[in-house]
């Protein structure tokens, strides 16, 4: 099943003890963080290895944010993302994964790196970004969603208990009516 994530090509992980090379410090992870869009390499993965990013942080809220320059609800959320990240970065986790990429061999995901840095330092962003490399519409149609703005909330034992999307929402969903108060809850629970 060439959309089966087993068959994308990326980078082989290595253990959690170790971020990837190419990630990019802050929020979390190890190594000292860096001014957003320093000339760190921006990891190129799929889904099943960002969510081995997600088990990294296991003990805090992780939020994943699936976004896209061509997305005017996506980049008008970032400022709120970031400043999530910068909340409580000891107990919350934030990871962001750019769905730019639409499986064009003319435009590979690499072709968007300097783009989603620019765009990471613009706001002052130091949490890990990924670029997929599951065509957009492939990896949100397994997903189940129908496009983005997408936030996919993790327990702090590694376990999604949510998912922001508009595809049912009346209202577009934001970060400061529905996915913060979502994860103060999670903080205040104990969860």
């Amino acid at each position: 099943d060439p959309a089966d994530p087993a068959d994308e090509s990326g980078p082989v992980l290595p253990a959690p003890a170790d971020p990837p090379a190419d990630a990019p410090a802050g929020n979390g992870q190890a190594g000292a963080s860096r001014p957003a869009g320093e000339s760190e390499q921006i990891p190129i993965l799929n889904w099943e290895q960002t969510l081995e990013l997600v088990k990294r942080h296991k003990g805090r809220v992780v939020v994943v944010d699936l976004w896209s320059h061509h997305c005017p609800p996506c980049l008008r959320e970032l400022p709120h993302f970031v400043a999530l990240s910068k909340m409580d970065p000891g107990r919350v986790a934030c990871l962001g994964v750019n769905l730019d990429y639409y499986g064009s061999s003319k435009e590979p995901p690499e072709s968007f790196r300097d783009g989603v840095r620019d765009t990471l330092k613009e706001h002052d962003a130091d949490f890990v970004n990924v670029i997929s490399n599951v065509p957009a519409t492939e990896l949100v149609d397994r997903l189940g969603f129908a496009a983005v703005p997408a936030v996919f909330v993790f327990d702090r034992e590694g376990n999604q208990v949510k998912r922001f999307d508009n595809d049912n929402a009346g209202d577009e969903f934001t970060y400061e009516k529905d996915v913060v108060p979502f994860v103060e809850s999670l903080l205040t629970d104990g969860s």
